[in-house]
């Protein structure tokens, strides 16, 4: 059923929306204000305005009935409908038959159709094409994509979506009739409108992306993706802005490789008052659901719209974003595909930026920076020189915490080889509201395992590759989570009180050899690599959002989670046996290996540094970019970050640790040659 007014077929008057009865042919006023989406089993006959066939303008009818024949049309008059029963009808609202849709086609020049009077019952002969839907394709809230044949099995897309205002079509349209893919015809269905597409002979770039069982890597993103900057890139030179792509809508033509843009409906004219343009949840840039009826849109929506595009592309899922979140991404690709390469955090960076004016100013500027990291990434090389390394750690209970508690619950250590070719960090921060244990405790434990780690390394360095450095990371974190859920069922068995109320930490163990580095972690304290001015997040944050729509809950549902940010994992899970006893748990831990190069820096910090540097993340990365590239020498760098965490408001301990891969570095110890500091520890009490 439709609503709004429009003109009737058989008589060109203006009418509602209606229910044509296949019996007698009356029309049946609908409520004005009842909406719904398509379903298997509806009927109605729905009156398209103009629609433009390739090639043509045209008139057309768009009818949606019961399954079976639907009788030809000529001169504007429909024959042979019937009324279905009521109980009939209530069958096809139950989805127990097939939808058909009807569209009729007739040639109408504008000089021809100004030559008919409003009114007249004359019309040009018709014919009929016929399309059945078959199936869904898509259900996405403001929006869906039926899958339909016609009589001669060519295939087509109905797809109804949530209406919005649109402006008129611009003089370029045509010119772009071979990359955007304009639908047969429109109307009005509710609050919705339905759009008719022929179906281009190809395939989606969600098609592609599910059909890769592999990994998708740095090249084969770059290769998928190239095309359809330069697509979008020409829409844009035409003066007109894609803002409501999705990879459903990006096909790749069978001919040659080249993309077509199938399903946009229209186009939004560039730096012109319009209303507001066609939007597609996870896609379309943050400022085009601002509150407001007219806006500017300017190139950098699509900036956006291709940095969703490859962020579908590395996760394989539509870019979780929804109102809460402001339509922005609630996680990152690699918090969502961990085991993608380091290296295009400085595109998603630039071409997601939720300011627009922090964006490229075109999408070629954005192709450019997307090959520019690629290159990096799949062109990296090692250091080759002689690298020394250089780290160290600090730790602060925070200048407002410490007057609320003055325990310092962080712990970090740091130790090098006397080589200077082999460094280990760790940061670890307890968890305060325990009411088993306490966190300085639990942070402690995690770094005398980390202690442990060193002292078997020093004592048989020959024998230390990357599977047996991994496995010793690994069972260190393991053997804390032990004694941390040793200590408290030593104490407290049987265990009566809820699990989060169990001592806890993070953890974050680097360990540094030559020119690479393992980083191992669980919780949300924080790894990054500082490369060439740009700060990286290695590592994912363990809480409750993050890994919620890491494994699939829709954006809505994990941003208005109660305590999202809570630990999802963390040093001190357990199960209870039958007696009440703790049974240390085995821990998920991410672990990700990193190639290092000359003048890299691997920092590690706890969430007192992140969330007192600034506002956002964003803010707060920036501020430790700024820090770090003031200050090359690890020991003060540290020291210039915990300054600057009390500075902005020292509410939580802070723990930080540097190392430097550098050829000239030296320690501040060598600056004032009081001796060679090869280890360092601080914080936690040792149980």
């Amino acid at each position: 059923m439709t609503q709004g007014s429009q003109r009737c077929f058989q008589c060109g008057a203006a009418t509602t929306a209606t229910v044509r009865c296949r019996c007698c042919g009356a029309c049946l006023p609908v409520q004005s204000d009842e909406s719904r989406w398509l379903s298997r089993g509806d009927h109605l006959v729905v009156t398209l305005g103009d629609v433009a066939p390739p090639k043509r303008r045209s008139s057309a009818t768009l009818m949606t009935g019961s399954s079976g024949s639907v009788p030809a049309m000529a001169s504007g008059t429909l024959h042979g409908f019937s009324s279905p029963s009521l109980e009939t009808l209530d069958e096809l609202l139950d989805g127990t038959s097939n939808l058909s849709v009807t569209a009729a086609y007739a040639a109408v020049t504008p000089a021809e159709q100004s030559t008919i009077p409003a009114g007249t019952q004359e019309r040009p002969a018709l014919s009929v094409l016929t399309v059945q839907l078959r199936e869904r394709l898509l259900q996405e809230p403001r929006r869906r994509v039926w899958l339909g044949l016609s009589g001669e099995g060519e295939r087509y897309k109905i797809e109804e979506r949530v209406a919005q205002e649109r402006g008129t079509a611009g003089p370029f349209e045509q010119q772009l009739s071979d990359v955007v893919v304009m639908p047969v015809g429109s109307t009005r269905h509710g609050d919705n409108e339905l759009l008719v597409f022929r179906e281009q002979r190809g395939e989606s770039l969600r098609a592609r992306r599910v059909a890769e069982q592999d990994e998708v890597d740095p090249l084969l993103l770059l290769r998928w993706l190239r095309p359809v900057a330069l697509a979008m890139a020409r829409v844009n030179s035409f003066g007109f802005a894609l803002c409501g792509l999705s990879s459903e809508m990006v096909v790749f033509l069978e001919e040659g490789g080249e993309v077509a843009f199938d399903g946009v409906g229209f186009l939004t004219p560039l730096h012109e008052p319009t209303p507001v343009a066609h939007m597609m949840a996870g896609y379309s840039a943050p400022e085009l659901y601002e509150d407001g009826g007219y806006r500017r849109v300017s190139a950098r929506c699509d900036v956006y719209g291709f940095a969703m595009l490859a962020y579908e592309v590395i996760t394989g899922r539509i870019p979780p974003s929804c109102a809460e979140s402001g339509y922005y991404p609630l996680i990152w690709p690699r918090d969502a595909e961990p085991g993608f390469p380091l290296g295009l955090g400085r595109f998603f960076t630039a071409c997601a930026a939720f300011n627009p004016a922090d964006r490229p100013r075109s999408v070629e500027d954005a192709l450019e920076l997307l090959e520019e990291c690629v290159r990096a990434v799949s062109m990296e090389e090692p250091a080759t020189e002689l690298c020394r390394l250089t780290a160290a750690c600090e730790t602060h209970p925070g200048i407002t915490k410490r007057l609320r508690q003055p325990v310092n619950q962080d712990a970090v250590f740091c130790a090098v080889d006397a080589a200077r070719s082999a460094v280990l960090l760790c940061v670890s921060d307890g968890v305060s509201t325990s009411s088993f244990g306490s966190g300085e405790i639990a942070s402690a434990m995690v770094v005398r395992r980390a202690r442990e780690v060193w002292s078997r390394y020093q004592a048989e360095e020959a024998g230390w590759d990357w599977p047996r450095i991994a496995m010793e990371l690994k069972r260190a974190i393991q053997a804390a989570n032990a004694d941390v859920v040793g200590y408290v069922d030593e104490r407290f068995s049987p265990f009566r009180g809820e699990p989060q109320e169990v001592m806890a930490a993070t953890c974050v163990l680097a360990f540094v050899l030559r020119n690479d580095a393992l980083v191992v972690s669980i919780g949300d304290s924080r790894s990054y690599l500082f490369r060439q001015g740009f700060l990286e997040r290695i590592g994912r944050d363990h809480n409750l959002m993050t890994l919620s729509v890491a494994d699939g809950m829709p954006a809505h549902l994990a941003a208005t989670l109660p305590q999202g940010g809570t630990l999802a994992r963390c040093v001190g899970t357990f199960d209870l046996d039958e007696e009440g006893h703790l049974v240390p748990s085995q821990l998920a831990l991410d672990s990700h290996l990193v190639h290092l190069r000359l003048d890299d820096r691997l920092l590690l910090c706890t969430d007192g540094v992140t969330d007192y540097l600034g506002d956002t993340d964003n803010a707060s990365e920036a501020a430790l970019s700024l820090l770090l590239m003031r200050e090359p020498t690890p020991e003060l760098a540290c020291l210039d970050i915990m300054t600057a965490a009390n500075r902005g408001g020292g509410g939580d301990n802070i723990g930080v640790a540097i190392c430097a891969v550098g050829s000239d570095y030296i320690t501040a110890a060598e600056r004032s040659a009081s001796g060679n500091h090869s280890a360092y520890e601080q914080g936690g009490t040792g149980h």
